[in-house]
C-alpha cells in the first residue's frame, strides 16, 4: 500500500516547506482581518473598494465621502458609490488614496 508508483514523490522527497511570503502594504493603508477582500485589492495596486486609484487625491476630500449616523458616539465614513451594507467592511478611510472616480467637494 505504500509503495509508490515511477515518477510520484513521497512527502519526504518534497523538500522543507518555504515560508509564506510577507505581504508589504502602501503607507496610506492599514490591513485588516475583517477587510480581507480590500487587502487583497490594495496588493493588486487598486483602491480597497474596487476601482482603480487617482494620481494624488485623498478620500477625505472628494465629495461622495459621507459620514453616516453615529452609534455608541462613533461616526462611520462611507462612499456613496459602493453599496450601503451598514457593516465594517464598506467603512472608508479619509487618509486612503482616492479612486479614479474622485470629485472635489
Amino acid at each position: 500500500m505504500s509503495e509508490l508508483l515511477e515518477g510520484q514523490l513521497s512527502l519526504l522527497d518534497m523538500g522543507p516547506a518555504t515560508a509564506p511570503v510577507e505581504a508589504t502594504f502602501p503607507a496610506w493603508y492599514t490591513p485588516s482581518k475583517s477587510r480581507k477582500t480590500a487587502n487583497m485589492r490594495v496588493l493588486q495596486g487598486r483602491h480597497p473598494m474596487g476601482m482603480r486609484l487617482a494620481d494624488s487625491e485623498n478620500c477625505g476630500s472628494c465629495k461622495h465621502m459621507l459620514e453616516t449616523g453615529t452609534r455608541a458616539g462613533n461616526t462611520y465614513k462611507k462612499c456613496a458609490l459602493v453599496p450601503m451594507t451598514h457593516g465594517a467592511a464598506t467603512d472608508i478611510r479619509s487618509k486612503w488614496l482616492a479612486c479614479e472616480k474622485w470629485e472635489s467637494q
